[in-house]
């Protein structure tokens, strides 16, 4: 079984602590943050690399310590499944720390990110001694099965209109700006439509008045 490569070559290194990372690791004991960090390679990463590939195996936990990352589904079922940030789901669980399974998903950079990447066995490790990490990797785990769940419940429950308006709006929420810039393609890729269903939701939308199209960008209007 391949082993993924989870720092690309053209991917910088810089395992130079910083006062950011000590910030983001605050929810750890001081102990348990100068472990991570000693065991821990740091890598930054420029917009659009995949930093996790879907059915490859990957052997290393992560931790974000700035920048914005997507995971999603590839290939015919592509899927936005929920993004992860700073200080929100922090901890990277893929979910393969006992039973060595493939990536069920991707992760991309939307923007430039620095994570920490600890090897899983050091992770084990260290999760046995500090309940802070263990409880961490709950939470994480948690959250990504919370929001398959809202996923699915949206593709199902949802109208294509109630699904693309959802999705701008965590797109708005997360940028922390009702102008949204993103392309029509990316659109279709996360929410699994083809760009002339994209256009066309979009145009309705605006007649509804739930959003402002512009040549560039859409406004929300609430």
């Amino acid at each position: 079984m391949k082993i993924i490569q989870q720092h690309p070559h053209y991917s910088k290194t810089n395992n130079q602590t910083t006062n950011t990372d000590l910030e983001v690791l605050l929810e750890f004991e001081e102990d348990l943050r100068n472990l991570i960090l000693a065991n821990a390679s740091k890598k930054s990463y420029s917009i659009g690399e995949v930093i996790v590939s879907q059915g490859i195996l990957s052997n290393h936990t992560g931790i974000i310590l700035s920048g914005l990352l997507k995971v999603h589904l590839e290939g015919n079922n592509s899927l936005l499944l929920h993004h992860i940030y700073p200080n929100f789901n922090t901890v990277i669980n893929l979910m393969n720390m006992i039973n060595k399974i493939p990536a069920h998903f991707s992760i991309t950079t939307l923007e430039k990110s620095t994570l920490l990447w600890v090897p899983n066995s050091k992770i084990l490790e260290l999760a046995d001694r500090f309940t802070s990490l263990k409880k961490a990797m709950i939470r994480s785990g948690e959250r990504n099965i919370e929001n398959l769940i809202i996923i699915f419940r949206d593709l199902i429950l949802n109208t294509t209109e109630e699904r693309l308006l959802n999705y701008l709006k965590v797109k708005a929420m997360i940028y922390k700006n009702k102008k949204i810039s993103i392309s029509r393609s990316e659109m279709a890729l996360d929410l699994n439509l083809s760009i002339s269903t994209i256009t066309r939701t979009i145009k309705q939308l605006d007649f509804n008045k739930k959003i402002i199209r512009k040549s560039n960008s859409i406004i929300l209007t609430d």
